[in-house]
């Protein structure tokens, strides 16, 4: 089992870099749990990252833009994370194309 109590720093790497490096790691493990009407509910970091690229390129396909403001309005469950993270890597993507970055 890893030590998840040692102080790792990130370098410098966006949200979105760092989910698709879980994701890649980890894939199988388990990212989140939720429980739902008594059951527990599982999502991989494999299944995780795909929420979050697929709220990302909604807010594309939508037209979202720097400079535009986004609400994610909902319970506090586990999936609403999902939606902020989508909004930060949506974000990024663009900045990222902006400024004539390739990540």
């Amino acid at each position: 089992m890893t030590d998840l109590t040692k102080n790792r720093s990130s370098g410098g790497e966006t949200i979105g870099a760092l989910l698709a490096k879980n994701a890649s790691l980890h894939g199988k493990d388990i990212a989140r749990r939720e429980k739902e009407r008594g059951i527990w509910k599982e999502t991989t970091w494999a299944e995780y990252a795909q929420e979050v690229v697929a709220c990302a390129a909604g807010l594309e396909k939508i037209g979202v833009k720097p400079g535009k403001a986004v609400l994610v309005l909902g319970d506090n469950r586990a999936r609403l994370y999902g939606r902020h993270a989508g909004c930060f890597v949506a974000w990024c993507l663009r900045h990222a194309r902006l400024s004539g970055r390739n990540s």
